[in-house]
């Protein structure tokens, strides 16, 4: 199956589609070109792809099909043992999309592309380096159960890069579960002094923090949280959305479908602490406190039509 680009638009379009089967694909050396523009020739490992592939590629990941130990989903995808390292989206190569290929609708678990990192690692399952990012239809455990660590599932990295490094990354329709460490540091999503990225149509299912934004090198910029699901006991939950010293955010139409959280301070469906700046708008909180201040703090962030309780009752500005 030749899928190759002929040319046009290669930055916006892509110029070639890797195809990775974990169960059925071969694994070759740096430098093998296993799964390019051939899915009857898949490539084994996520790596070797990312290695291979160049900036405006896309690249296509199918469930594992062997069944999960426990019987209900497909079993982990995992990177190869021999790299010894979770995955890269390296800072110098930019409109690189991985989508996976199973059967994610908004949230469900059955037949889904499931990535997990190495269990006692200390890196993100998959950071993000390289501009214009796009991670679609995919699912991601948090790698318990060795040693608790605080590395995300996902990080949109410009900490340790050059300057827009993770510029304006895509997270769409993805899963992410059981992110269970307790840190007001940390989140199952974190983006790190980058600007201009969203996350979209996401699911995230028992995370003490779902998503993290932290500004240590430069602030966070233009951040858009659209669409997204929470899901949890709200004693497993800290604050679904942590937003420190970060401007034009833009917070809409989430659906947190959890009792105020309980399981440790600052105990909010969203903390915005700092110079925070941007709006808080058409969001469902499953709570019955009407009152917005009490529910999240917004600090400077503007709330704007937001809903709460079984009635979807609107919830006030004090």
């Amino acid at each position: 199956m030749q899928t190759s680009n002929p040319g046009n638009y290669a930055d916006w379009w892509g110029n070639d589609v890797w195809y990775v089967d974990y169960k059925n694909g071969t694994r070759t050396a740096s430098g093998g070109k296993q799964g390019k523009n051939n899915i009857g020739r898949a490539q084994k490992d996520l790596h070797n792809s990312l290695a291979e592939c160049a900036s405006g590629d896309t690249i296509y990941i199918r469930p594992h099909t062997d069944p999960h130990v426990h019987g209900r989903d497909p079993r982990e995808i995992t990177p190869y043992s021999g790299d010894a390292l979770n995955w890269t989206i390296p800072y110098e190569k930019h409109h690189i999309s991985i989508i996976g290929t199973g059967k994610i609708s908004k949230g469900g678990l059955a037949n889904e592309t499931l990535l997990r990192g190495h269990r006692g690692a200390t890196t993100p399952t998959l950071r993000i380096a390289g501009a214009y990012a796009t991670v679609e239809n995919l699912c991601f455990r948090y790698n318990l159960p060795v040693t608790p660590q605080n590395n995300a599932c996902i990080e949109i990295d410009n900490k340790t890069e050059t300057t827009d490094a993770g510029y304006a990354a895509t997270i769409n329709n993805c899963t992410f579960r059981e992110y269970s460490y307790a840190s007001n540091g940390h989140g199952a999503i974190v983006v790190e002094s980058s600007r201009w990225n969203a996350v979209l149509n996401c699911t995230f299912y028992d995370a003490w923090c779902g998503i993290w934004l932290g500004s240590s090198k430069n602030t966070v910029i233009g951040f858009v949280a659209d669409g997204n699901t929470f899901i949890a006991d709200a004693a497993d939950v800290g604050n679904d959305i942590r937003i420190p010293d970060a401007q034009h955010m833009d917070i809409r139409n989430n659906s947190f479908q959890h009792a105020q959280p309980s399981a440790g301070a600052p105990n909010l469906y969203v903390y915005c602490a700092g110079t925070a700046t941007g709006t808080f708008e058409n969001n469902y909180l499953a709570t019955t406190e009407a009152t917005i201040g009490t529910a999240a703090g917004l600090s400077n962030i503007v709330d704007v039509a937001n809903k709460c309780g079984a009635d979807a009752t609107w919830m006030t500005n004090s």
